[in-house]
């Protein structure tokens, strides 16, 4: 049986094993709702976001990303996501 712990870790590795197989879902993930609860998961991904192969595509995604958190405000848990990545952007 496992502890929330233990369930926690699993979680985490599960989902950062999916997001590197699959990296082209892991802009949506990171401003996700569910990343929003979660800080520690968001910090993960967003260190997924930006690697040098992803980069690029990443960039071109930011702006539709900005205009539905900031114009439209249809993403409005997703702004610390963003700046968390803007953040792993300047630093990269």
């Amino acid at each position: 049986m496992y502890g929330m712990t233990e369930l926690k870790n699993l979680a985490a590795a599960n989902i950062q094993q999916q997001l590197t197989e699959n990296p082209d879902i892991a802009m949506n993930e990171l401003l996700s709702s569910f990343t929003a609860r979660f800080p520690a998961v968001m910090v993960s991904q967003a260190d997924l976001v930006p690697r040098p192969r992803r980069r690029l595509d990443c960039l071109e995604d930011l702006q539709d990303w900005a205009d539905m958190i900031v114009a439209s405000g249809d993403q409005p848990h997703a702004g610390a996501a963003l700046a968390e990545l803007l953040r792993k952007l300047t630093n990269a």
